[in-house]
C-alpha cells in the first residue's frame, strides 16, 4: 500500500486461485515479485467516511468527562 505522503508499507493478502486478493482497500498498491514491479491505482477511491454511529466530537469530550468521573470515584 501506499501512503499519501508516499511511504510504502506491507498489507494482508492471500492467494485465491491464482491471484493476490489483497484485504483492504486503499488508493494506490504496489506489487513486488523480484524485478517485477505492478502498480495499482483506484481512481474512484473517496476514503472512507464515518458511519452514522462513528463517535462525534462531542462523544470525546462526553467520553473524557466519563474518565474524570470514574477518577474521583
Amino acid at each position: 500500500m501506499i501512503a499519501p505522503n508516499g511511504t510504502q508499507s506491507l498489507v494482508s493478502y492471500s492467494m485465491r486461485n491464482g491471484y493476490q486478493a489483497i484485504e483492504q482497500t486503499a488508493p494506490r498498491f504496489v506489487s513486488r515479485d523480484g524485478a517485477v514491479v505492478t502498480a495499482v491505482i483506484t481512481t474512484a477511491w473517496r476514503g472512507s467516511t464515518p458511519g452514522i454511529d462513528a463517535p462525534h466530537s462531542a462523544d470525546a469530550k462526553t467520553t473524557e468527562a466519563a474518565a474524570r468521573d470514574r477518577k474521583q470515584s
